[in-house]
């Protein structure tokens, strides 16, 4: 019983109250700009004009090439994933044209809307508007991307590493009102079934069931099971496959490399901690591992000496969950992977936050307010800094890549060359990349897009193209 009331602390509930118009307006800005500070990421070529790998060679070409219900279903890099699948379907509604533009806007929306979607669902934990906005605004612009180890930004493909840190936040929320239970549902569901990360959630949905028993809570735990029993058939029954991974069950290595790779990545950004696998470690690795620790362990001291008011218990779950899930997908990659860092690095924010949440002061007491706000603040105010440093590079691949328009105007010049070819195919990354995009050529013939014998277009029943027809 004394464990229960302790584990219910990590589900407080939010006190139902109306929502005026003016924090829709706020929320609908808070969106838009989040939206801009993603897409500004993205450099070269930009947003608007790249794709980039599996965007490319698998969600854009299977919306183009394949029945819709078809792709819904279809796995690919050993993951069903429903959610990107959809945005590639609604990037081939558009002209191909658009497809870059379209593509790279849903994504960074998406993120703008998990970013706000987590200040809303950490109300009640993290009351203080500062704390809210470190477990939840670096998300758009993470110190461990965007560079050539970890291009995620802007991309469908990558939105998983967003979702599962959300879900740990929507785990942990208890709307007060229908319309947020709606959301936490749908939203649970759909990243249930696009990505295999959340399996890392389900212990914390168990734990909500046991403490909270209640219904909302036993279909968030029956959907996160519901994901990983079909995630799991897939590979059972060769629907899907991950050989191009090679496991490396390790646990003490694993932990190493949380130890010397994810922790000063996350606190000191990519070009400051630079280490990759293939690298051996070196003392200037460790030195930067220390400089990492030794902020997290100031962190810790602050709190201990009651200088704030720490959650620790929250601290500790997301500590915890940062840990598991670097150890995990390390574990199952058999080596370090840059771009499965950012819910890592996210959890590690939200550990340092709960610590530092400033106790109450009266502002009349001017030197008592400041020193409780202090430690938020400098932590928040380094993380900006190196999140600046950080924000954007020349190295990457879709920096490289070539103008999406210009490969469209390309296509449709091979296939008006050509009245039997069928389709072309793209390139829209750097090669010798597989970024590459599949085009029907009659996506190019807008004025006559089925074409003999190929196929048949049918009018009132009847075949209006019984013969081969002469080329204009």
């Amino acid at each position: 019983m004394v464990l229960r009331q302790q584990l219910s602390k990590l589900f407080p509930e939010t006190e139902a109250r109306p929502r005026p118009k003016r924090a829709l307006l706020w929320s609908a800005l808070a969106v838009f700009a989040g939206t801009i500070v993603s897409l500004a990421r993205t450099t070269g070529a930009g947003p608007f004009q790249t794709i980039w790998e599996e965007d490319a060679r698998d969600l854009l070409t299977d919306a183009l090439m394949s029945p819709t219900a078809y792709n819904l279903v279809k796995p690919y890099v050993g993951y069903f994933q429903v959610g990107p699948r959809i945005m590639g379907e609604v990037a081939a509604l558009f002209p191909i044209s658009w497809a870059a533009a379209i593509l790279s806007i849903q994504a960074a929306m998406l993120c703008a809307v998990l970013a706000l979607g987590v200040y809303i669902a950490s109300g009640t934990h993290l009351r203080h508007p500062l704390a809210r906005f470190l477990v939840s605004a670096p998300m758009l612009f993470s110190p461990t991307a965007e560079n050539w180890a970890s291009e995620i930004y802007n991309r469908p493909a990558t939105i998983q590493f967003f979702l599962v840190y959300a879900m740990f936040w929507f785990v942990l929320w208890v709307p007060g009102g229908r319309a947020g239970r709606i959301v936490q549902v749908a939203a649970i569901g759909m990243s249930a079934i696009s990505t295999f990360l959340v399996v890392i959630l389900i212990p914390l949905a168990v734990v909500r069931l046991w403490v909270r028993r209640d219904r909302l809570s036993l279909m968030m735990a029956g959907l996160l099971t519901s994901g990983l029993v079909i995630q799991m058939a897939g590979l059972y029954f060769g629907l899907t496959d991950r050989n191009f991974a090679s496991p490396r069950q390790d646990p003490f290595w694993a932990l190493q490399s949380f130890v010397l790779w994810a922790m000063p990545h996350s606190m000191l950004g990519w070009n400051q901690a630079w280490m990759l696998s293939e690298h051996p470690v070196s003392l200037d690795h460790v030195l930067r591992a220390v400089v990492a620790w030794l902020i997290v362990l100031a962190a810790v001291a602050v709190a201990f000496y009651r200088l704030t008011r720490p959650r620790w218990l929250l601290a500790a779950v997301a500590f915890a969950h940062a840990v598991a899930l670097a150890c995990m997908t390390i574990m199952a990659n058999g080596m370090i992977t840059q771009r499965y860092l950012l819910p890592v690095e996210m959890l590690i924010f939200t550990a340092l936050a709960a610590l530092l949440i400033p106790a109450s002061r009266p502002m009349a007491d001017r030197r008592a307010f400041a020193l409780a706000h202090a430690p938020l603040a400098v932590l928040t105010c380094f993380l900006l800094l190196v999140s600046a440093v950080n924000y954007r590079h020349n190295d990457t691949y879709r920096h490289k890549g070539p103008l999406w328009t210009q490969q469209v105007k390309l296509g449709a010049e091979s296939c008006s060359e050509w009245s039997a070819r069928r389709e072309v195919t793209l390139r829209s990354g750097p090669a010798p990349y597989y970024s590459l995009v599949v085009v029907p050529c009659h996506v190019f013939r807008t004025y006559r897009w089925c074409e003999w014998p190929y196929c048949v277009q049918i009018d009132d029943g009847v075949p209006d193209s019984a013969t081969p027809r002469k080329e204009d």
